[in-house]
């Protein structure tokens, strides 16, 4: 595999606040809640439709800041963009299809109906990865659905936050109905979290996400989380092998292993190991490694120190307790050369903890009861992937694996703006195509004494 050699260094991209006061910062968006809530639909519509404009007369300082935040390759930020568009044409398409739910009485004076209507105040948690995509997919479907959104986002990330914030206050959100929350520490977020003005918290920040949880549940307040995966790929004897190791060597290497449906585990049938491993190594050889800004590069560096920190320890564990280094393994400060890793037992750290690093671990099974135990033996079920040509067998594997998404003969990262994408286990609550239906509340109507006799002769 291509490997540019050279120094990476740390360099200031924007200034961010200290920390906001989140009594006046929740104030302020309770004040707004009352103007999205009465906003009619057109008018959201308008702004999402303005908003898209500005995002593609925008996109290369978008695209631009996205990678000088977060180094992912020119390429990958590109498709990134575009999917972010889709999630907006998606958002207000969805919700015009919602209807209101009508309810049959058996008292002829009686009509039972429910009303939508927004939460009021949304707190958004953010990851550090991708910003502009759930920068859309969440501000979309809290803007469409007429509430309002107090966000916090890592540091890392503001600016590419900053950007999005920006064209939706200028396509027509009132600016106090889109707030930045500036936290110091974590200790801050989940405190903020417990605010007495929040009516939902929604969190895409995997670190956060029990502590979020059991602030909100402590609050007494809904929360939609999801937090991450360490999705498995089952590769069967009777696979197309060449396939299953080309989509594989993508898969675990997209964004250097930091997108969380990325493949972090592969489960290879014995019988096909050898020949799935020759292929795999093959394709990862390909990878070409380098300059973010470079079209010709598949992997970028990882900027956030404590992931490499994290993989080289889960790594070196590995290899200490008998795992071997097929190919890849080395690290020079930010880059992490794409790795396949054999000999791996359900048991280490590298099989069981999210990684989110360029290492593709490789566990052999014999049987498929023993696949579906072992995709099954960790504490995550966001997506997981199977290769198989016996359609059978693959609706046998789908129905008994414990994850929100799953992919046959394809690798478990697939997004498209209609998909639902959620988690079974530790990997959230809630499904995220179905979040604009979860930031409106039912409400049950129901009329007495109607002369509905009227209505029919009428």
């Amino acid at each position: 595999m291509a490997m540019e050699a050279g120094d990476t260094c740390r360099s200031i991209v924007s200034d961010v606040s200290q920390k906001t006061k989140p009594d006046m910062v929740f104030k302020r968006a309770r004040a707004a809640a009352e103007k999205m809530r009465t906003m009619d639909f057109e008018s959201r519509v308008q702004i999402l439709r303005s908003a898209e404009a500005a995002m593609r007369a925008g996109a290369d300082e978008l695209v631009n800041s996205m990678i000088d935040e977060t180094a992912i390759p020119l390429r990958h930020a590109r498709d990134l963009f575009a999917m972010s568009l889709k999630k907006l044409n998606y958002s207000y398409g969805y919700l015009s299809q919602m209807g209101t739910d009508c309810y049959p009485e058996l008292q002829s004076d009686r009509v039972a109906f429910t009303l939508s209507e927004p939460f009021g105040i949304v707190f958004a948690v953010f990851p550090f990865i991708t910003p502009l995509y759930l920068a859309a997919e969440i501000f979309t479907a809290a803007i469409i659905t007429g509430n309002t959104i107090v966000y916090h986002a890592p540091e890392e990330v503001s600016d590419s936050f900053s950007k999005m914030r920006d064209i939706f206050i200028e396509a027509g959100v009132p600016e106090d109905a889109l707030i930045s929350l500036t936290c110091v520490t974590s200790e801050d977020v989940v405190r903020a979290a417990q605010h007495p003005e929040i009516d939902i918290v929604v969190s895409m920040a995997g670190s956060y996400g029990r502590a979020l949880s059991s602030a909100a549940g402590g609050a007494l307040k809904q929360a939609w989380l999801s937090i991450t995966g360490k999705n498995p790929t089952l590769v069967f004897e009777d696979a197309d092998v060449d396939l299953a190791a080309r989509e594989t060597a993508w898969s675990a290497n997209f964004i250097s292993g930091l997108v969380c449906t990325d493949t972090e585990l592969v489960l290879v049938q014995r019988s096909i190991a050898k020949e799935f491993k020759e292929k795999l190594v093959e394709y990862v050889k390909q990878l070409r490694v380098g300059d973010p800004w470079d079209e010709s590069v598949d992997v970028g560096p990882i900027v956030f120190p404590r992931i490499v920190e994290n993989a080289t320890r889960q790594l070196s564990e590995a290899v200490a307790a008998g795992a071997k280094v097929v190919c890849g393994g080395e690290v020079n400060g930010a880059y992490f050369q794409p790795t396949v890793l054999e000999g791996v037992r359900p048991d280490m750290a590298i099989a069981q903890e999210r990684t989110s690093a360029p290492i593709t671990p490789l566990v052999e099974f014999s049987r498929e009861e023993e696949a579906i135990a072992l995709a099954n033996n960790n504490p995550y079920g966001l997506r997981a992937s199977v290769f198989t040509r016996d359609l059978a067998r693959a609706f046998r594997v789908v129905g008994q694996i414990k994850a929100g998404g799953i992919m046959v003969n394809h690798a478990p990262f697939h997004h498209e703006a209609t998909y639902p994408s959620g988690g079974y286990k530790q990997s959230g609550l809630g499904t995220l195509r179905y979040l604009i239906e979860e930031l409106r509340r039912k409400k049950l109507v129901v009329f007495h004494n109607v002369p509905m006799a009227g209505f029919a002769a009428s």
